[in-house]
């Protein structure tokens, strides 16, 4: 790791100091153990509840060391993160929640960030949600929740649209974006949309999440997951399952093309 400033990247992580810090400590000491293949510093951003103090004494990897008002969420977090340190060529921003789980996490990030044309690189992008918006709001009236998502109703699609317009945000065709679990975001990009929105409340949080995809689009920049497989550096605790998912489908085609060349399986005769 090299001197705060020197590096081309910086690690933003969030963390809420209400629930116990043994996720983060396995974050940082993934860190160590996952070699990143390139220099950088880290930031980390408390949202602090009242009257709860640090758990521990930090890593000695930490460069930065912030803490704020628990309101915005890991959104909130990160933004700060990026207002107290913008002169780094590119971010990754991460939840506490997330572990490293594959060496050179940090270059493929960099480079993926450093492609002409790209404004967000996502360990996850959510394809649910890459739907019109009538289609969206729809969702409400047949009364059917967001897989993996339980407590959002796809029905909130209406409110998150009138949040991004008051804020000048153009809303686009459809609600696809990039889950706020893992995102590596260019400097330059961040200074054209100037960070990020902070929520108020729990649909604007969502909303605000929504909104950095539509935003970074709507000028011009591309966005899209790391690699086809989704979590394939880092991972996240709650998203776990996504991972097994995704396994289970390729196997499953895989099986099924075997058995199409195999035995003909659904060649017509």
């Amino acid at each position: 790791m090299s001197d705060p400033g020197h590096a081309r990247l910086l690690v933003v992580i969030s963390y809420y100091n209400a629930r116990p810090d043994n996720c983060l400590r396995n974050l940082l000491m993934s860190m160590e153990t996952c070699k990143a293949g390139v220099d950088f510093d880290v930031c980390l951003v408390v949202n602090q509840e009242p009257g709860k103090t640090m758990g521990f004494a930090f890593a000695t990897q930490l460069q930065y060391l912030h803490t704020r008002e628990n309101t915005g969420m890991n959104i909130g977090a990160w933004d700060l993160g990026w207002r107290q340190h913008q002169d780094y060529h590119c971010y990754l921003f991460l939840q506490d929640e997330c572990r490293i789980v594959s060496h050179g996490w940090g270059m493929a990030f960099l480079e993926a960030m450093q492609q002409t044309g790209i404004g967000l690189v996502a360990e996850s992008m959510n394809r649910r949600w890459a739907r019109p918006w009538k289609e969206l709001e729809q969702k409400r009236k047949g009364g059917k929740r967001l897989a993996g998502a339980p407590d959002q109703w796809m029905g909130d699609a209406a409110f998150y649209q009138t949040f991004m317009r008051q804020h000048g945000i153009d809303p686009g065709a459809s609600g696809r974006h990039a889950r706020a679990l893992v995102w590596g975001i260019p400097g330059p990009v961040l200074h054209k949309i100037d960070g990020f929105l902070v929520g108020a409340s729990y649909a604007e949080c969502i909303a605000a999440e929504i909104a950095v995809s539509r935003k970074i689009e709507a000028l011009g920049y591309h966005l899209g997951q790391l690699r086809k497989q989704p979590f394939a550096f880092i991972r996240h605790s709650e998203w776990a399952n996504e991972c097994k998912v995704q396994a289970e489908r390729r196997a499953s085609a895989h099986v099924l093309s075997r058995l199409k060349s195999i035995f003909g399986v659904g060649h017509n005769r």
